[in-house]
């Protein structure tokens, strides 16, 4: 990257004298610095869904002999003095963050002795300094004691606000075995720096151990790209980076919905859950034969075949990931340089193995060639309204990642060590599923990490078992079609095969006419003896619907119904909807009839139909059609905007509401959905919506002000009309003053127009104890 002068100063960071000063060469201690966009995406996730998966990067080190605390903490001083995100806080300025680098603190060790096993409170409460000592040496298990603390250490939130962002924590299990673990907070440190650190530590210790009063001095290290990231990208590179990604990305839907039996909620929760699996040396060896014979890595042969995996459950084509890649610039450096990328391959067209492995060779080779724009640039500007949703990340719904083993080690002071556990942490987006492995040589070991608001573990076993099935089967035969790769375990296929009715079986197959995994959506088909044989009189609409039954005998058909369906654990049939009552909506693939189900359960309404329309510009927008209790509770177009919003994620919220005193039916009594007439006010159409009271007015001002328009709509979106997560946070900082009282930065995600928000507040100041955040 080439060095950015001061005239390229963006407007957001000139506002920033201290900023500017240490942009430009001034003192940096106590200056307010602007986050880097990476940064930026991890703060504001860290305010939303506080404490999701930690958002932390720990190593494990088991080390063969006694380490000094006294000689580790001078060690830790010295690596500390030469980093400053080392020594960061984070503060917040008008509701936008920043962050203070501090002066060198050489205060490092607490020592910490349990009092018994049964009181490990004792070994685990929050201490200021950034190294904890722990005897476990007493304790009846204490590699299992290890274990469990190391996981708490990584599970355990940061002070963010005073900060460090870093902690050691150096258990003692007996003479001469030692454990050694540090977790970094992902704002300080990615999973490369993290090995940075273990080696400058381990440099450090066998430094101040021999001796010598300080390690070989090595220039400070310091990092300009909190501002640099914010920089236009210059010159005819940048543009070109830009617009590979504009290219690649372009028509990306992010809504791979894997099966999980429950609905997914407007916002995941914090609980993730993992599953562990192994990748055994024979087959890692396959995988390492493979990789050489197509000119390949194992990175690519497993992302490949991860990639397949999820267009088999999912029964879509277009699969993107996202992949660590990195925006450090130069070697030494330790900070959040971490910058997510979008492998994007199209598993379609049923190719040859080899083949999809050379589509995905071609799009992580193109990924890592053009990695220098931020990721957080790309999400706003190619995700559009999808900005606001937080059900999901905007561009990657799925995280992959192949982390090795830190080299070069010379185990503190020549003592063997093994680095039990990573570095590995969170991914850096907003993913429903992570897969993490880790390189050791012999074999690989992996994680898969979910949302447990969405599956069990049950599911990501049988998941991470495919997952190992479609790897051996790949190992085995790269040459075969990837139809021919079975995903399904034995009784998986059973499950779906053997369902009868009246002598008919009844399959739920995907796009390729495949048996969809238990869980997974796809087109309801029945087959057997009892079926008939066709239209009469219509051939065409026969051909149609009568189609050859790869699973019955030859010549055997089998009826397309156009229902969409789904297998549950139960050997069940769950009916999801129509295949013509699909639609998109701002480039996510829904179901209208989600929406209505969440309306139907509220207490006025009494039957209740959603249907995808048309505005006059031709994109497509939710409409749903109520017909009310009668005397039953007062209801509003905006009581059931607020209700739903509460319950599904935003692109799932219907734009218009009609309220009907009865449905137009059909000569055989169904819903005429023709006959439903077209809401009075389409989504862009009409004049605007004028505030209703002082409360809707104030933020209706601030909605304008911080956007940088004349006038801003009650019922208009505030990530439609251009808002990002820092002037989301803007607004909540000066609504919270302006109007008294206090709102979360999630509370504007989940009511995103002037009206709901304010509606919201209104609730708020009645119940001020009630917390959303």
């Amino acid at each position: 990257m080439e060095p950015f002068s001061g005239i390229l100063v963006t407007q957001a960071v000139a506002r920033s004298r201290a900023a500017y000063a240490w942009f430009t060469g001034g003192p940096v201690q106590d200056a307010v610095i602007p986050l880097s966009i990476a940064q930026q995406r991890i703060w504001v996730l860290e305010q939303l869904i506080p404490g999701r998966s930690g958002r932390h990067v720990r190593a494990v080190l088991r080390c063969r002999g006694d380490l000094v605390p006294d000689v580790l903490a001078r060690a830790l001083a010295s690596v500390v003095a030469r980093h400053e995100a080392l020594r960061t806080r984070w503060v917040t300025v008008d509701g936008r963050p920043g962050q203070v680098v501090r002066g060198p603190d050489t205060r490092a060790v607490e020592r910490v002795q349990p009092a018994q096993q049964a009181q490990p409170v004792q070994q685990t409460r929050p201490a200021a300094r950034q190294i904890r000592q722990v005897d476990l040496s007493a304790c009846d298990d204490p590699s299992g004691e290890a274990e469990r603390l190391t996981a708490a250490a990584a599970a355990e939130p940061f002070d963010l606000a005073h900060g460090p962002g870093l902690r050691l924590l150096l258990l003692r299990l007996g003479p001469g075995d030692t454990t050694l673990c540090l977790v970094a907070h992902r704002l300080v440190a990615d999973e490369a720096s993290v090995g940075i650190l273990l080696r400058e530590l381990d440099a450090a210790y066998n430094a101040f151990a021999s001796g010598a009063s300080e390690p070989t001095p090595i220039p400070a290290v310091q990092s300009p790209e909190p501002v640099a990231q914010q920089l236009p990208l210059e010159g005819e590179g940048g543009r070109a980076q830009t617009d590979y990604w504009r290219a690649r990305l372009a028509g990306l839907s992010p809504e791979l919905e894997l099966p999980g039996g429950r609905a997914r909620p407007a916002l995941p929760s914090a609980a993730d859950a993992p599953v562990d699996f192994t990748v055994p040396a024979d087959l890692t060896r396959g995988l390492r034969q493979l990789a050489a014979e197509r000119g390949s890595t194992v990175f690519t042969v497993l992302l490949a075949a991860f990639q397949l995996v999820l267009s088999r459950y999912t029964g879509a084509s277009d699969i993107p990931v996202g992949v660590p890649g990195t925006l450090r610039t130069a070697p030494g450096q330790v900070g959040c340089y971490v910058n997510p990328l979008v492998v994007r391959t199209d598993c379609g067209g049923d190719p040859a193995f080899v083949d999809l492995l050379g589509r995905t060779h071609e799009a992580v080779t193109g990924a890592y060639a053009h990695q220098g724009v931020p990721y957080g640039r790309l999400a706003a500007e190619l995700a559009g309204a999808r900005a606001g949703d937080l059900s999901r990340d905007p561009l990657a719904p799925a995280w992959f990642q192949l982390a090795e083993p830190v080299p070069d080690l010379r185990a503190f002071g020549g003592r063997p060590a093994d680095l039990v556990v990573g570095p590995v942490g969170p991914s850096p987006v907003n993913a429903d599923l992570e897969c993490v492995l880790v390189d050791h040589g012999a074999e690989l070991s992996g994680r898969l990490v979910f949302r447990s608001d969405l599956w069990d573990a049950g599911t990501m076993d049988r998941w991470a078992d495919s997952y190992l099935r479609v790897l051996r089967q790949a190992v085995a035969g790269p040459g075969q079609r990837v139809s021919g790769i079975e995903v399904l375990a034995e009784d998986e296929r059973d499950v779906v095969f053997d369902r009868w009715q009246g002598g008919n079986r009844i399959y739920v197959l995907d796009s390729a006419l495949r048996l969809a995994p238990v869980g997974v959506a796809g087109e309801l088909y029945v087959g057997g003896g009892q079926l008939a044989r066709g239209y009469a009189g219509r051939p065409d609409l026969t051909s149609e619907r009568f189609v050859a039954d790869p699973y019955g005998d030859a010549g055997a058909r089998m009826y397309r119904t156009g229902d969409v369906a789904r297998w549950n654990r139960k050997g069940q049939l769950e009916f999801v909807g129509r295949v013509d009552d699909q639609a998109k909506i701002r480039g996510i693939r829904v179901e209208p009839s989600e929406a209505g189900a969440v309306l139907a359960e509220h207490p006025g309404v009494r039957e209740v139909v959603v249907l995808a329309r048309e505005d006059a510009s031709g994109d497509k927008y939710l409409a749903a059609y109520v017909v009310l209790v009668a005397n039953g509770p007062e209801v509003s177009a905006q009581v059931l905007r607020e209700f739903i919003s509460e319950r599904v994620p935003e692109y799932l919220v219907p734009s218009a509401f009609v309220v009907l005193d009865e449905f137009p039916l059909t000569a055989n009594g169904k819903v005429d959905r023709r006959a439903l007439p077209e809401p009075h006010a389409e989504p862009g159409g009409g004049p605007a919506a004028e505030p209703a009271d002082e409360r809707e007015k104030a933020l209706a001002e601030l909605f304008a002000e911080v956007l940088g328009e004349q006038a801003v709509p009650v019922d208009a979106d505030f990530f439609a009309l251009g808002g990002d997560s820092l002037l989301a946070a803007t607004v909540m900082a000066r609504a919270s003053g302006r109007l008294g009282v206090d709102l979360p930065l999630r509370a504007l995600f989940e009511h995103p127009t002037v009206a709901a928000l304010a509606a919201f507040a209104a609730r708020q100041e009645l119940s001020p104890t009630v917390s959303v955040g």
